[in-house]
């Protein structure tokens, strides 16, 4: 499969507690007005671990029927036993999307070596009925795949790309350097996106791009057309975004600024606490200097919560 450019992670809507899938296809809908190349469903940004099975199955059904063929839909499979990824990465596929996202298992990450990794994914890979992306997270799973490991499995003829979601500069270029032809490196960190391009990563799995998603269309395109420049200075506002947004308050700031910017973000699922007042309004503050919302600007849809 054509693995390129922009694709958002779609956080996970939520109205008193239960799912609002009918919230979730009015945001992809306004996404899809945009040149993202698809979406990843169930992933970090997606509140994944608060879902049950169901939940998940029931989104999957939503976002299938708002998504264009235009656009990739890729779903997150992993789960901490091999049988157990097997199992769901096979469900999924009975849905029409395009590729699977695999976590690493990290519960015994002491035991997870860079051995034991590469059974784990050469099962998943061989059982799968879709391609599989490797999902390397260590900011939220405490475990890194190690670079030899991910060029060995680029081997794999079911395994077609990795989210790297690490901050290493170095590591990613030993795995573009090393790795299998075709297979693709996708950015999940903000503050690598436009190194990692330059590099030669194909593109990038980023929390920002559900609120900058102009602009992280923007970089990717100006990076393929060879104006660095222009790359240079939509990715500064990027990153800003990121680091005064995404970065100090997550889940629960991604939601609040989606609520700013028009789109349904709604609270995010307890334990997770939603933003205070305050933290709201420095937001709005960051989204209107950074020429996300203009100053003064009526929203399109206003929110309290």
């Amino acid at each position: 499969m054509r693995l390129e450019g922009v694709y958002c992670p779609v956080p996970t809507p939520f109205s008193e507690g239960s799912l609002a899938p009918d919230k979730l296809a009015e945001n992809l809908a306004q996404w899809n007005r945009s040149e993202l190349a698809g979406y990843v469903l169930l992933g970090s940004t997606g509140e994944t671990p608060f879902l049950s099975n169901r939940e998940k199955i029931r989104l999957i059904e939503s976002a299938r029927v708002a998504v264009p063929a235009s656009k990739q839909l890729i779903v997150g499979t992993g789960l901490e036993a091999t049988a157990a990824t097997v199992a769901f990465t096979r469900e999924v596929a009975g849905f029409g999307v395009d590729a699977v996202l695999v976590l690493t298992p990290h519960y015994y990450k002491s035991q997870m070596t860079g051995q034991a990794l590469i059974r784990h994914y050469t099962d998943v890979a061989d059982a799968s009925p879709l391609p599989v992306l490797l999902y390397n997270v260590p900011m939220f799973t405490g475990l890194d795949m190690p670079a030899e490991a991910i060029v060995a499995l680029s081997q794999h003829e079911n395994i077609v790309g990795i989210k790297d979601s690490t901050s290493q500069i170095a590591k990613l270029e030993q795995v573009l350097e090393h790795a299998a032809p075709g297979f693709r490196v996708l950015v999940g960190n903000a503050m690598l996106f436009l190194p990692g391009l330059v590099l030669g990563a194909q593109g990038a799995i980023l929390a920002v791009s559900s609120l900058a998603t102009q602009l992280c269309v923007e970089i990717c395109r100006c990076v393929q057309t060879g104006a660095l420049e222009a790359a240079r200075k939509a990715f500064s506002t990027m990153a800003a975004v990121a680091r005064e947004v995404v970065t100090p308050f997550g889940i629960a700031g991604i939601k609040a600024a989606l609520d700013l910017l028009g789109y349904y973000g709604g609270p995010p699922r307890a334990p997770l606490l939603p933003v205070t007042t305050e933290q709201k309004q420095r937001i709005r503050e960051v989204l209107s200097t950074r020429g996300l919302i203009e100053k003064g600007q009526k929203q399109r849809r206003t929110r309290t919560n």
